[in-house]
């Protein structure tokens, strides 16, 4: 299990995102990526902050994750 924040940019294009890892295995690892967001659901690709800035969701590099995050229906 692992924790961290991340910061996204909607003025651009696509979608950027940063992440950083705040506690766990990976803690203080960044990564920076792309994103698109669809109602609750976020979804994302991302890389280390060292190498180049994925360029879209479909077929992400190597060395690349991909997640979605869904909100919490309160």
């Amino acid at each position: 299990v692992e924790e961290g924040t991340f910061r996204v940019d909607a003025g651009e294009t696509p979608n950027r995102i940063d992440v950083e890892a705040t506690a766990g295995k990976d803690k203080g690892t960044k990564w920076h990526g792309v994103y698109e967001l669809e109602g609750d659901t976020l979804r994302a690709v991302v890389g280390p902050a060292d190498r180049g800035r994925p360029k879209s969701l479909a077929n992400p590099p190597e060395g690349t994750r991909g997640f979605t995050l869904k909100r919490a229906k309160r």
